[in-house]
């Protein structure tokens, strides 16, 4: 099998030696059969040197003058075809600059040499080889080439920066899913190190657990499992261990409940072990079966955070009720009751959300935090918690709670399904410095289509692994309403 380059020099050799070809042919049909001295028939061109007078013994043509016998022979049609065919193969190779540009016709893996000097995502040079990998263009060798350079960045685009998260990171993101598992591809991508942060807001009140924000971004190939065990160095505080599914797009946060704190206290100190767990390419790799097995665990990285954290006042003094009927009614549209569902995954319903319904109906510094309930005959099946703030189009989001059999009966022929959605105080301290939250109420019956697709969306996170015995142990331990919820 060739790859693309080879195709391409190749065709690129066969149209410079066509051209050769046929303008030598032109030339040798106009130019090249000279009579050198010799006498003969412009006619048939039959040698005259031996035949005495001016009429040919061949064709008996007889030519009114000497110079008559010594004429260029010309195959005008011979040139002719030629020329036609230069014309046509050039008109092919203009459509294509047309409809593809200059860009169009250079090799692939010159431009991904380029890329250090032409990265833009609106640049012609990325735009042609973006149009190449939606086409399948691409060689095995080529996408080594690509994800090699996008996983060390370049002189411009250090790893991390800003520079390389909206060029480089965007192309591993979006294409690592489509690259073969175990390829040479995918190779570059392992060598990536997570990026590890974690955050919290600038003040708790006293009588609220706070909320570390737990942030691991990372690029290696789909399918992979992060484990991460999360250990804040407050005393008696237990360790939380949770994983991670990474996906085409980046997840939110996760969410570490850590005890209120007493007031004075300005930080928190806490360690996370990172372990990842690659996929493995099934011996029957057929169409039939989606399984994949996984190695064993393998060591990432140990990191600590010193997280300031201020603790100070009350909840009900940090925030106040912002009661308002056009509040209420945006909730109600941007929260419709809608539901997905997908008949296989971990996780199989999805709550449709509209958080741009909001926008106008916020009062100025103002958070919504909500809790959002499936329930079926008033028995909760799904948990989701919901925070944004105001003139946003983006919402945060942590699910809670899931009962995967109940959630698999869910219908629209019974109308014992309902969705609750509450305001939250302690969800909307999470927005940032607001200072007043929706805290209104509402039950609506549960609208529920069918996904297209058989497999729902990973979840971000989970906690329940059962081929995990440090877990297990930590649920035998403590198998309360608390841990259920917080998975």
């Amino acid at each position: 099998m060739l790859n693309g380059d080879t195709i391409y020099w190749l065709s690129w050799l066969a149209t410079i030696v066509f051209f050769g070809a046929m303008i030598y042919i032109a030339w040798a049909a106009i130019f090249k059969d000279r009579p050198k001295g010799k006498r003969r028939c412009p006619k048939c061109w039959f040698d005259m040197c031996g035949t005495p007078g001016m009429t040919c013994g061949e064709c008996g043509f007889t030519a009114h003058f000497e110079k008559q016998l010594n004429k260029r022979r010309r195959k005008l049609g011979v040139a002719v075809l030629a020329i036609l065919s230069c014309v046509v193969v050039a008109g092919v190779i203009n459509e294509r600059l047309m409809v593809r540009g200059w860009m169009g016709i250079v090799p692939t893996k010159a431009l991904i040499l380029s890329l250090p000097f032409t990265m833009d995502m609106q640049g012609k040079s990325f735009l042609e080889l973006n149009k190449r990998m939606q086409a399948s263009e691409l060689s095995d060798g080529e996408w080594k080439m690509l994800m090699k350079r996008c996983a060390k960045g370049d002189f411009q685009r250090e790893v991390f920066s800003a520079e390389w998260d909206n060029t480089y990171s965007r192309v591993i993101l979006s294409w690592r899913q489509t690259l073969e598992a175990g390829s040479e591809a995918e190779k570059p991508l392992w060598d990536i190190a997570p990026k590890v942060d974690v955050t919290t807001r600038d003040s708790w009140p006293t009588d609220v657990s706070p909320r570390l924000e737990i942030q691991i971004n990372d690029w290696w190939p789909t399918n992979t499992t992060i484990r991460i065990r999360a250990q804040p160095r407050i005393e008696g505080e237990p360790s939380t261990t949770f994983y991670k599914s990474n996906t085409r797009f980046r997840t939110p946060a996760y969410q570490l409940s850590i005890r209120a704190l007493p007031e004075g206290v300005t930080n928190v100190v806490v360690d996370l072990i990172v372990q990842r767990k690659r996929p493995e390419i099934p011996e029957d790799d057929s169409a039939t079966t989606n399984l994949i097995a996984l190695n064993e665990w393998e060591p990432v990285g140990t990191y600590s955070f010193t997280v300031p954290v201020r603790t100070q006042g009350k909840l009900s003094d940090t925030l106040k009720p912002a009661e308002s009927a056009s509040l209420d009614n945006a909730m109600r549209q941007a929260l419709s009751g809608s539901v997905t569902k997908w008949s296989k995954g971990r996780s199989p319903v999805r709550v449709r959300i509209d958080a741009q319904r909001t926008r106008s109906a916020l009062p100025e510094g103002a958070a919504i935090g909500a809790i959002v309930e499936l329930l079926y005959d008033g028995q909760v099946a799904r948990r989701l918690d919901l925070w944004w703030t105001t003139g946003s189009n983006r919402f945060n989001w942590e699910v809670v709670y899931e009962d995967e059999p109940l959630l698999r009966t869910a219908t629209n022929q019974n109308n014992k399904w309902k969705m609750r959605v509450r305001g939250d105080a302690e969800l909307a301290l999470r927005v940032g410095d607001a200072k007043t939250y929706w805290d209104g109420e509402f039950t609506i019956p549960m609208r529920l289509q069918n996904a297209q697709q058989p497999n729902a969306p990973p979840r971000p996170y989970w906690h329940d692994d059962p081929d995990d015995p440090v877990v297990a142990v930590e649920k035998a331990d403590d198998d309360t309403i608390e841990d259920v919820a917080d998975g």
